[in-house]
């Protein structure tokens, strides 16, 4: 899977960051090489400090991709 950045970190006036990730997740079945579950999922996080806005970003990302791997396989 990839996972990007999609818009850089900014700073937002009334809640202060605001970070956007992008995870593009495809499953392969290895005997075969096929391609059986692909899906993307997109995180934004809103925090008033810019290194927790990142942190949290991607831990809902990371639960949401496991949680789609888990109940899509």
């Amino acid at each position: 899977g990839n996972v990007e950045v999609s818009e850089s970190i900014q700073q937002e006036t009334a809640n202060g960051y605001s970070c956007t990730l992008v995870a593009d997740m495809s499953c392969i079945d290895m005997k075969t090489g096929a391609t059986f579950l692909t899906f993307q999922i997109v995180e934004t996080y809103e925090d008033t400090n810019k290194y927790k806005t990142v942190d949290k970003c991607k831990a809902n990302l990371t639960e949401k991709v496991a949680e789609a791997l888990i109940y899509g396989m």
